[in-house]
């Protein structure tokens, strides 16, 4: 029944965010880039706590090309496809990721890549979010930043 309800919310809608958690890494990366202030720092962490419960833990880094999210395996290789599967690794980004990602404990400010041949755009990505129930989890997650900020609580 509720996933009905969010299927039909979201025909209704139009709005879709990319799925996966790529939505959240591609907000931790804009972030980084843009400021470095405390109350940004703080947003930053309580968006890549948000992504951690999603994943329960897994080894995952951001890409510095687009933001999205790509999942390590066991061995510290990285996966073939980004989170929500729109964009897929070249040879030569599984080779040399550790180069073209980030770590969400990574703290230091994230320079942006200007060489998009490691990875490929697919025609569309296969997993998508609701944009409401997105929203809301985001909105949340910047009430809680502020609240810490404004009480100084360190996470």
């Amino acid at each position: 029944m509720t996933s009905h309800r969010i299927l039909a919310r979201t025909l209704l809608s139009k709005t879709l965010f990319y799925g996966g958690g790529c939505s959240e890494s591609m907000q931790i990366f804009y972030l980084k880039l843009q400021s470095t202030n405390l109350a940004s720092r703080y947003l930053i962490k309580s968006i890549a706590t948000v992504l951690r419960a999603q994943h329960r833990g897994d080894d995952y880094v951001i890409d510095r090309i687009y933001g999205h999210l790509w999942s390590l395996s066991d061995n510290d290789q990285i996966r073939d496809r980004c989170a929500c599967e729109l964009y897929s690794a070249s040879e030569r980004f599984r080779t040399e990721w550790q180069m073209n990602c980030f770590h969400l404990e990574n703290e230091n400010l994230v320079e942006k890549i200007i060489d998009k041949d490691l990875i490929r755009r697919e025609s569309y990505p296969k997993y998508f979010d609701d944009a409401q129930m997105r929203t809301n989890a985001f909105r949340n997650a910047i009430e809680t930043a502020m609240n810490i900020h404004l009480t100084s609580v360190c996470l």
